[in-house]
């Protein structure tokens, strides 16, 4: 689920959410009577899908959008903002509304104060509110949601894209939808979150590692190569994983021969691959021989000394 939101299309955006309001429409100053009817009219329609960032937190609305507090109380509990403000009572806008056909309506708000964040509610059929969820903020948590977009099957994806240690862009999305049952539901989340590493499932991890030379030699979770006994002491197994950076990832998964005492050669009779393992001490050197750009890209190698790391502790049976 990778998406990146371009300047035209945010543009775009922000016309239909600061369409200039009707004339037609009360007024939410407090100074006349309204209905939930009129309160949900004042909201201009948005068509989806559409997608914004965290600049929109920052933009400055008309007063044209301005809903007054007390008019908004009237028609939804300000416990919605009660997480980010406390007891302070932000200034709020209408940013638009959508609808899923005769069932439920969107209502997108805007709150500025000691922070500025955007929320989204929902009321069912008879305009009863029944869920709400924020979108946006630009203090606390939320910060580290920059993005978000709502396509027309009323899925909404919540984005961090943040940049890696070695410059690389990653994202990592939380995926909503609204249920019958009146809640916004994570339906999936997608990517890693900033610092998090992924877990990797080592496919050769439960073989036996009793010969010589057997064992984990690595760097890290992402980049390691782990040996296991083979069928026969003239073979080994072997699995290794590179994932060096987005533009350098591989693996290589086969059965390599001694040659000798310290050197194994896996020779792949699929594709040609062959590689070269060279075992000094507590080190394991990776050398390609020929034909493995398959495995891997152009601009990047399975070359490189692995350490052998500890075996991880047992542990320890508590006596009674």
């Amino acid at each position: 689920m990778r998406m990146r939101f371009n300047n035209w299309w945010l543009v775009v955006v922000v016309c239909v959410l600061f369409a200039c309001k009707g004339t037609d429409k009360k007024s939410m100053k407090g100074d006349v009577d309204v209905t939930i009817k009129d309160f949900v009219a004042f909201f201009d329609d948005i068509k989806l899908p559409f997608a914004f960032n965290d600049t929109l937190l920052s933009k400055k609305l008309n007063d044209s959008s301005l809903i007054e507090y007390k008019v908004f109380k009237q028609f939804l509990s300000d416990t919605i903002f009660k997480a980010e403000y406390k007891k302070e009572k932000p200034k709020i806008y209408a940013l638009g509304k959508f609808k899923n056909s005769d069932a439920e309506t969107y209502l997108a708000i805007k709150t500025k104060g000691s922070q500025n964040a955007i929320y989204l509610v929902a009321l069912d059929e008879k305009l009863v509110p029944k869920a709400s969820m924020l979108l946006l903020s630009n203090k606390g948590k939320s910060t580290e949601i920059n993005q978000v977009s709502i396509d027309k099957r009323f899925i909404i994806t919540l984005t961090d894209e943040y940049k890696m240690p070695n410059g690389d862009l990653a994202q990592y999305a939380t995926v909503y939808a609204y249920n019958n049952v009146g809640v916004f539901m994570v339906i999936m989340n997608d990517g890693l979150k900033k610092g998090e590493v992924a877990e990797f499932v080592n496919p050769i991890d439960t073989f036996p590692q009793t010969r010589p030379h057997t064992g984990d030699y690595g760097r890290n979770k992402q980049n390691f190569i782990s040996f296991r006994d083979a069928d026969t002491e003239k073979k080994l197994l072997f699995f290794l994983n590179m994932n060096k950076s987005t533009k350098c990832k591989g693996e290589l998964k086969g059965e390599a021969r001694w040659v000798n005492k310290d050197s194994a050669i896996c020779e792949s009779s699929v594709d040609g691959c062959r590689v070269g393992f060279r075992f000094k001490g507590k080190n394991v050197t990776v050398t390609e021989i020929d034909g493995c750009l398959g495995r891997r890209p152009a601009d990047c190698s399975f070359n490189g000394t692995f350490a052998k790391m500890a075996p991880p502790k047992s542990k320890k049976k508590s006596s009674k």
